[in-house]
């Protein structure tokens, strides 16, 4: 679960410096697109993670 955590913390991180540098260099909001990757993904661990799912038996 940690390791999964893991890559999509930085698939996220990484999708939102590219938008911020896109976004400062056309100098015009854009579309937040990076939410497409974070959310749906993010939410998936969240479900995984409330239902105890890799985390360790006690």
């Amino acid at each position: 679960m940690r390791v999964l955590t893991i890559i999509w913390a930085c698939a996220v991180a990484l999708n939102f410096v590219i938008w911020g540098s896109v976004s400062l260099a056309i100098d015009e909001f854009v579309h937040p697109w990076w939410l497409y990757v974070a959310g749906p993904p993010g939410a998936v661990l969240a479900v995984l993670y409330a239902f105890g799912i890799g985390r360790p038996r006690r």
